[in-house]
C-alpha cells in the first residue's frame, strides 16, 4: 500500500476472486496501523535505477522511482489489513476449485462463492465508511478507479490467453482437414464473441439468463462460465457505493442501516426461493444479481455494525465472547457441512441452502473481525499465499480447466481424470502467481500510466549502464521487444482468428437438430393393432396383411442394423405357409427327389422353434418412444433400428408431461402396442408417478429406460423405475445407467448425452428392452 510518504507496504489490502478489496484495519498488536517495512518490493525485476545496488544491470525497475514521483497520494493513508481474511480467501477457493475439478469430494464446494460475497459486501463497506469517518466525505471516482485497477489487468489477460489457447486448437483441427463447426475446440468458440463482451461490461450473469443457458447442465462447457460472479459483485460494486454515499449523507444511525441492508438480504433471498422452479434448471435464480445479492448485503450489515461508533464503545463481556465464538464455530461446521452434503440443483439448495451458507460464513467473518489472534492463526503461510492470490486463481482456474479437460478427457467436465485436476491446478497455480506478481502488483501499486511507462523502460533500458556494453543494451532491447511484440501479436492474432471463425453451433446443438428432422419424418400415432394383439409373432404378422402396413414388417429383413427383426419377418412369411398345405407336404415327399425329401421335413420340424428360440424385437410400426434430448439426440439410430417406429421427443420434456401425452394418445386409441418410455433426465420421478404411467398405457408391454446425469434426483428417479419395473407384469426395464457406468466415455462433453458410438449404445439398450418386452407372457 501506497502511504503518505510514497512507500510501499507489504499489508497492501488484497482482494478477493470478484474483486473484493481488503483496505480495511486490523488491530496490529493493538494499534491502529500497522508498520511499514523498510525499503520497496521489486517489481518487473530486482533492483532498478532508485532503489538497485551498484553492479546490477539496466532494465530492472522498481516502485521505489515511481512511487517518488508521485505529487500526492492516491488514496487516504493506509489503514492496514484484517487479520486472517487472507485465509477465509484460501478456503473459499479451494472449495470452488475442488468443486470444479473433482466434484464428488463436494459436490456443495460452490458456496464458496456465497462465502466471498459475504467478504465483498463487508470489505467494500467497510472501504467506504473508513474513508468517509476519514476524510468526511466518500470518493467514487477513486473508488472505481481502485476497482478499476484491481480487477481489469488479470481479467484482461485471461480472457485473451484463453480465447487464443482455444483458437490454437481450432487451428490444429483445421490443419488435420476437419472442420471446426462440431468439434471439441469448435464448441467452446461458440458465442465467444457474446461472452467477450459480457467479460468487458460484467454481465456475464445477465448473458446466461438471456441466453437460456445452464450454470451445470451446458452441453458443452462455457469458457468463461466462472465470470458470472464477477459480474455480480462489479454490478455491487456500481451501484451500492452511491447507496452507501445516501445513507452516510443522511447521517443515518450505522446499526440502522444495518438493519435495512438485512432487510434487503431478506428481500433478495425470498425472490431466489419464490423464482426458483419446482424442477428444473434454476440457473436464473443461481447468477441474478437480484435474486443472489443476499450474501453481499449480509457482508454489508455487518460492516455497519462493526462501524458503528456506539458498538465499539460498548466492552465485551464474557457473554458476548461466548455468543461470538459459539456463533462461528457453528458456522465453520455448517459451511463444511453444506458444501460436503448440499448439490447445486437440490430445490432446497435456492430454499433457505445458500442463505444459510452465506449466514453462517458471516457468523465465521464476523468471529475473525471480533478475535485478531483467530486471523492470525488463519494467516499462516500457505492460506496467505492463496489467499493473495485468490482472484487470480479463480479467474484462471475454470479456463485453464475447460481447455486441459478438452485435450485430455474429450471436454467431460463431470467426469475428468485426476490427471486432468493435477494439470490443472498447476497451470492455475503457475498462472496465478504470474499474474500476481508481474500484472496484478505493479497495476494496483503503480496505476495504469506508471506501470505502463514501466513496462516501456523494461523493453527499452535507456539508462544506469553498469557493467553493460551499449552493444549488449541494444541486444536486450531487441530480445525484450521481439519477445513481447511477438507473443502479443500472436495471442492478438488468434483471439480475432477465434472470434471471426466460431461456429455458430455446438455438436450437441447440431445433433438435437438433425434429430428433430428425424422426429418430424417419423410416422403420426395412428390407431395400430389391437391391443390384444401383443405376442411379437403375432404383433409382426398382422400388420402384413394390409397393403401399406406390411411394407415396414417386411423391410428388416433387409435391414443389417435391425438383426432381431430379420429373424421375426421370415417366421411371419412361413407361418401362413406352412399353415395352408401342412398334411400334403408330407404326402407329397415320395413324389420329391431325395434331395427335396428332406427339406419339407427339416421345415415341419423347424416349425415349432421360433416359440422356443430367442424372441425377437417387434418391428417398428408397432413401437411408439416418447423421450427428451437424450432420445433426440439419438432419434436417428433409432429410427434406422426401428423402421416405421414414431418418436416423440422434445428437450427438457418432463416424466409427468411424457405420462400426460400418452394419456391422451391411449384415450384416443392412438397409442402403439409397445411403448419406449425415456424420460427419465429431467425431473424427479416417484412412485406416485411412475404408477400413473402404467395405468396410462392400460394392457400395453412397456419398456421404461434409466436415466444416466451428473443430477441429484436421478437416484431416486432410477429407483422408482425400477420399483415400477418389479412391480408389473408388462414394464420391462431398460438400464441405460448401467451401460453408461459400464463406459462412460460414450457421452458427450455434458455427460449427458450420448455421442458417436454412445448413440448406438442407447440404441441397443433400448432394443433389448423391446426383445424382452416381446417375450413376455
Amino acid at each position: 500500500m501506497s502511504n503518505a510518504s510514497g512507500r510501499w507496504s507489504r499489508d497492501t489490502p488484497r482482494d478477493t476472486p470478484g474483486g473484493s478489496a481488503g483496505d480495511a484495519p486490523e488491530p496490529c498488536g493493538g494499534r491502529a496501523l500497522c508498520p511499514v517495512p523498510p525499503g520497496p518490493p521489486p517489481i518487473l525485476g530486482t533492483a532498478g535505477r532508485e532503489g538497485g545496488r551498484p553492479g546490477r544491470r539496466v532494465g530492472i525497475i522498481s516502485t521505489a522511482s515511481a512511487a517518488k514521483a508521485r505529487t500526492t497520494p492516491t488514496r487516504p493513508p493506509a489503514l492496514g489489513r484484517i487479520a486472517g481474511l487472507d485465509g477465509l480467501r484460501a478456503i473459499a477457493v479451494i472449495l470452488v476449485v475442488v468443486y470444479h475439478l473433482l466434484p464428488a469430494p463436494l459436490p456443495g464446494g460452490y458456496i464458496g462463492v456465497d462465502v466471498f460475497f459475504v467478504l465483498s459486501g463487508f470489505l467494500i463497506t467497510t472501504i467506504l465508511l473508513r474513508e468517509r469517518d476519514h476524510s468526511g466525505r466518500i470518493s467514487l471516482r477513486r473508488f472505481w478507479l481502485h476497482r478499476a485497477r484491481r480487477l481489469l489487468p488479470a481479467l484482461v489477460v485471461v480472457v485473451l490467453v484463453c480465447v487464443s489457447a482455444v483458437g490454437l486448437g481450432a487451428l490444429a483441427v483445421q490443419l488435420r482437414g476437419d472442420p471446426v463447426a462440431g468439434s471439441l475446440w469448435g464448441d467452446l468458440l461458440v458465442g465467444v464473441g457474446a461472452q467477450l463482451a459480457a467479460a468487458a461490461t460484467f454481465t456475464s450473469n445477465w448473458l446466461a439468463v438471456l441466453l437460456g443457458q445452464s450454470y451445470a447442465a451446458a452441453g458443452s462447457p462455457h469458457l468463461f462460465g466462472n465470470l458470472w460472479s464477477l459480474a455480480v459483485e462489479e454490478q455491487f460494486y456500481f451501484v451500492w457505493p452511491l447507496v452507501v454515499v445516501a445513507i452516510t449523507g443522511m447521517a443515518m444511525v450505522r446499526r440502522r442501516a444495518a438493519s435495512w441492508a438485512l432487510g434487503v438480504a431478506a428481500v433478495s433471498a425470498i425472490a431466489m426461493a419464490l423464482l426458483a422452479p419446482a424442477a428444473g434448471d434454476p440457473t436464473r435464480v443461481y447468477v441474478g444479481t437480484d435474486t443472489h445479492a443476499f450474501g453481499l448485503m449480509l457482508g454489508a450489515a455487518l460492516a455497519f455494525w462493526h462501524s458503528d461508533r456506539a458498538i465499539r464503545r460498548i466492552r465485551p463481556t464474557a457473554r458476548h465472547l461466548t455468543a461470538t465464538w459459539a456463533a462461528g464455530l457453528l458456522g465453520a461446521v455448517t459451511v463444511g457441512a453444506l458444501a460436503v452434503f448440499m448439490p447445486w440443483d437440490s430445490p432446497w439448495t435456492y430454499r433457505g441452502g445458500l442463505l444459510l451458507a452465506s449466514i453462517a460464513a458471516a457468523a465465521v467473518l464476523h468471529l475473525v473481525v471480533s478475535q485478531p489472534a483467530l486471523g492470525h492463526v488463519l494467516d499462516v503461510a500457505p492460506l496467505t499465499w492463496l489467499g493473495e492470490r485468490s482472484y487470480g486463481i479463480y479467474l484462471w482456474h475454470w479456463p485453464v480447466f475447460v481447455v486441459v479437460v478438452t485435450m485430455i478427457d474429450g471436454g467431460r467436465v463431470h467426469d475428468s481424470s485426476w490427471t486432468t485436476a493435477a494439470l490443472t491446478a498447476a497451470a492455475t497455480l503457475a498462472a496465478a502467481s504470474a499474474s500476481y506478481r508481474w500484472i496484478e502488483q505493479p497495476v494496483r501499486t503503480l496505476g495504469f500510466r506508471r506501470a505502463g511507462r514501466a513496462l516501456i523502460d523494461w523493453l527499452y533500458p535507456t539508462h544506469d549502464v553498469v557493467e553493460a556494453t551499449r552493444t549488449e543494451v541494444r541486444g536486450r532491447r531487441g530480445r525484450r521487444a521481439v519477445i513481447f511484440g511477438g507473443t502479443l501479436a500472436a495471442v492478438l492474432g488468434l483471439t480475432a482468428t477465434a472470434v471471426a471463425d466460431a461456429p455458430e453451433f455446438t455438436s450437441l446443438e447440431m445433433q438435437l437438430q438433425e434429430g428433430a428432422q428425424v422426429v418430424a419424418a417419423t410416422p403420426s400415432t395412428a390407431p395400430s393393432a389391437a391391443p390384444e394383439e401383443r405376442d411379437g409373432g403375432d404383433a409382426a404378422a398382422e400388420p402384413s396383411a394390409p397393403t401399406e402396413p406390411a411394407e415396414p414388417s417386411a423391410e428388416p429383413s433387409a435391414e443389417p442394423s435391425a438383426e432381431p427383426e430379420a429373424a421375426t419377418s421370415p417366421e411371419a412369411t412361413a407361418a401362413p405357409e406352412a399353415s395352408e398345405k401342412p398334411e400334403p407336404a408330407a404326402s407329397e415327399a415320395p413324389a420329391d427327389p431325395a434331395p427335396e425329401k428332406s427339406e419339407p421335413e427339416q421345415s415341419e420340424q423347424s416349425q415349432p422353434e421360433p416359440e422356443e428360440s430367442a424372441p425377437a424385437a417387434p418391428v417398428g410400426d408397432q413401437v411408439f418412444v416418447i423421450g427428451d434430448s437424450v432420445t433426440l439426440g439419438s432419434a436417428g439410430g433409432l429410427a434406422e433400428a426401428l423402421p416405421g417406429a414414431t418418436v416423440e421427443a422434445e428437450v427438457g420434456m418432463a416424466f409427468s408431461t411424457g405420462v400426460d401425452r400418452l394419456r391422451d394418445l391411449a384415450s384416443r386409441g392412438a397409442l402403439r402396442p409397445y411403448v419406449v418410455v425415456a424420460l427419465a433426465t429431467n425431473s424427479t420421478v416417484n412412485d406416485h408417478l411412475a404408477e400413473a404411467l402404467v395405468e396410462a398405457v392400460g394392457d400395453r408391454r412397456v419398456v421404461i429406460v434409466t436415466g444416466y446425469a451428473d443430477r441429484s434426483w436421478i437416484p431416486g428417479t432410477n429407483a422408482a423405475i425400477r420399483g415400477v419395473a418389479e412391480r408389473h407384469g408388462n414394464v420391462v426395464l431398460a438400464d441405460w445407467e448401467k451401460a453408461v457406468q459400464r463406459d462412460t466415455s460414450i457421452l458427450g462433453p455434458d455427460g449427458v448425452h450420448p455421442r458417436g458410438s454412445g448413440i448406438a449404445t442407447f440404441v441397443d439398450v433400448v432394443e433389448d428392452g423391446l426383445t424382452r418386452a416381446a417375450a413376455l407372457d
